[in-house]
């Protein structure tokens, strides 16, 4: 278990730490002594794993620094473009800071109970618990981008933590590709309440409730490191500051600093509207198996569509891949709603699942015909996504396939 802050505040007084009075090494380097929990600093030295890269030209961009200051302990990783904070527990003997490889911190998940990490004027670093020790190589780096990053704050306001902590199944609708610029970015529109994600073939938006601010956007690959730093267990908010250039997420224990994404994001609100002439709700779970049964039997070098369509009072499914034809009869689905008389609509199965993930609950489709997009809601109405249609043509008609699924599952 971790160490709880009074206990550390106990053996502080054992200490009787001396500010401003510090052992120096080469260079005038500060020697630094401090005492922390081994689970905790573990668990800090994880979170910091999608902000390190494998591999970089610069050391400082794939070490960690240590740093012991007023009392307070912190873990900070530098990037070109990214810093994070993490604050653990601990008691401080002599103030100071290293660098420390990441690939080298990762070598002390072995180490229980309390730490204690001591730098010497040789340039190594003892981790040393009541069993276990070891030894590894600390660095002085100048190069240092937080001394470089002054946020004013232009603005702020505070969102969930649980929505943050669980935007992987809304990011998955950015583009992969950097060519796409802006496609790769989530927007944060604090005028509508929106979290927004689009590709080139849909688009998907968590609604949220925050304070009105000014909108930004931040690339896809802040997710995963967001969902590391608020963990498993989300709770409260976490405050953003909206800097002009950069962008602050604060948490109690964490602060992760991003560049701002420059540009004008598209102008999504277009693409819906309020009025559909087809509606019909599916079971999440149903819908989402016969999904990736679909992709099992597509080619991944010959995409197909699968068919939505509306046999009388039921929806069915299907595909067609080299001979193969297949359909399914949805059970779990409730027509609300049916005006166009041979309603058919042709998406990829994987846009689909990817649906049911991000909604989580129950399906409520809503759509036109097979020329217009289709629009997915969950029953709160607080996550939505739009899914353009694929031009589908199939046994020398674009009802070959249609025809089939009703008959078989009618």
């Amino acid at each position: 278990m971790f160490q709880k802050a009074e206990e550390y505040a106990g053996k502080e007084k054992e200490y009787h730490v001396q500010s401003g009075k510090h052992k120096t090494g080469k260079e005038g380097k500060e020697e630094m002594k401090i005492m922390v929990s081994a689970e905790e600093l573990k668990r800090a030295i994880a979170k910091m794993k999608p902000v390190i890269p494998n591999r970089a030209a610069l050391k400082f961009i794939t070490c960690v620094r240590i740093e012991a200051k007023q009392n307070m302990v912190k873990l900070i990783a530098d990037g070109i473009d990214k810093i994070v904070s993490i604050d653990i527990f601990g008691v401080i003997m002599e103030e100071g800071c290293a660098d420390f490889e990441y690939s080298d911190l990762k070598k002390i998940a072995n180490i229980k109970d309390d730490v204690t990490i001591t730098t010497s004027r040789n340039g190594a670093a003892e981790f040393r618990s009541p069993k276990k020790s070891y030894t590894i190589p600390s660095y002085d780096l100048e190069n240092d981008i937080r001394h470089s990053v002054i946020l004013g704050e232009h603005g702020s306001t505070e969102i969930s933590a649980d929505i943050l902590a669980n935007l992987k199944n809304l990011s998955v609708m950015t583009s992969k590709f950097e060519k796409y610029g802006i496609m790769t970015c989530l927007y944060f529109d604090l005028e509508e309440g929106n979290i927004v994600a689009l590709d080139r073939h849909r688009i998907g938006i968590q609604k949220i409730k925050a304070k009105k601010a000014e909108p930004f956007m931040i690339t896809n690959e802040c997710v995963p490191i967001l969902n590391s730093l608020i963990g498993k267990k989300p709770e409260g908010n976490i405050k953003v500051i909206i800097d002009k250039k950069y962008i602050e997420f604060a948490g109690e224990d964490f602060c992760y600093i991003q560049k701002r994404t420059e540009g004008n994001y598209y102008k999504y609100a277009k693409m819906f509207k309020d009025n559909y002439k087809n509606s019909f709700t599916v079971g999440n779970k149903e819908i989402a198996e016969v999904s990736k049964e679909y992709r099992r039997i597509i080619p991944a070098t010959n995409m197909k569509p699968m068919i939505i369509t509306m046999n009388e009072d039921s929806v069915c499914t299907g595909v067609h891949v080299a001979g193969l034809r297949t359909s399914d009869y949805i059970e779990s689905a409730c027509i609300t709603n049916q005006t166009v008389k041979d309603f058919y609509i042709a998406v990829d199965p994987q846009y689909i699942i990817d649906a049911c993930n991000f909604i989580g609950g129950d399906l409520i489709v809503y759509t036109d015909s097979q020329k217009n997009p289709m629009t997915i809601k969950n029953e709160d109405g607080d996550k939505i996504c739009l899914i353009l249609p694929v031009n589908f043509i199939g046994d020398g008609s674009p009802n070959g396939l249609v025809d089939y699924v009703r008959q078989q599952a009618g």
